[in-house]
């Protein structure tokens, strides 16, 4: 199941992109799901292609930090919440900053995994309740819940 390991943070305070990445990327080494090259990848991946993603008409900015499946030694996904939005670059224009709110991150092992999570998880980022009852949770049974009546495949 993609949400075992319970790698989940919630109302945390971060100064920036960076920090978010760092701390929540902590669980997943600690929970050995990644090797220790896994933070180096998803900074050098964000580097290079962003994950930021905030419409009009979207709840708020999300991200979807993620890297190589060979920084990955089984495939999980994590969550982190923001007290306050972070600088971060967007996914369509890398010259351009946005808002966000919150924070997915993805440790797949092959690109059809990959797919179908981010497919899940669109439909998740443009529902503005469930998204709005995302930044006010503080259980991972809430988490899980929300997760779930969204459709996202779990297993």
């Amino acid at each position: 199941m993609l949400l075992d390991k319970k790698l989940v943070l919630f109302h945390q305070d971060c100064a920036d992109r960076d920090e978010a990445i760092t701390r929540l990327a902590a669980l997943f080494m600690e929970s050995g799901t990644v090797k220790e090259t896994y933070l180096e990848g998803l900074l050098q991946r964000e580097a290079e292609f962003p994950t930021g993603i905030y419409e009009e008409g979207m709840y708020c900015g999300v991200a979807m930090p993620h890297t190589f499946a060979e920084h990955v030694n089984e495939k999980q996904i994590g969550f982190m919440s923001l007290n306050q939005p972070v600088k971060w670059r967007y996914m369509g224009d890398i010259s351009q900053e946005i808002e966000i709110s919150c924070v997915f991150m993805l440790a797949l092992k092959d690109g059809h995994d990959q797919l179908e999570m981010l497919k899940g998880l669109m439909k998740l980022f443009v529902n503005n309740d469930l998204m709005e009852r995302l930044q006010k949770i503080d259980t991972y049974e809430e988490f899980l819940e929300i997760v779930t009546e969204a459709g996202i495949d779990l297993e």
